[in-house]
């Protein structure tokens, strides 16, 4: 079950590269996630199916063209991580 949508604002563009995507850790928090990015992502929903587990999904443009990262963190804390064309 959805929660939450984000409007249909442009993803953060903080201009995500390689090696700030390869700085990331997993259990960070969202906080520390701004941190190594350099801004907010987009938040683009949050899921909740479990009780006991959140899942929120924001995503990043990246500093090359037509390239994003997306990231989930479950309970706040980072679960899954992919990047498309990242320079």
């Amino acid at each position: 079950m959805v929660l939450a949508c984000a409007p249909g604002n442009a993803r953060a563009t903080c201009g995500v590269t390689r090696a700030s995507y390869a700085a990331l850790q997993m259990l960070m928090t969202y906080s520390d996630v701004v941190k190594t990015l350099g801004c907010e992502g987009e938040h683009i929903f949050d899921r909740k199916d479990d009780p006991s587990m959140v899942s929120s999904e924001y995503m990043w443009d990246g500093a090359a063209p037509r390239s994003s990262v997306s990231l989930v963190f479950g309970n706040g804390k980072l679960m899954s991580m992919s990047q498309y064309n990242l320079d």
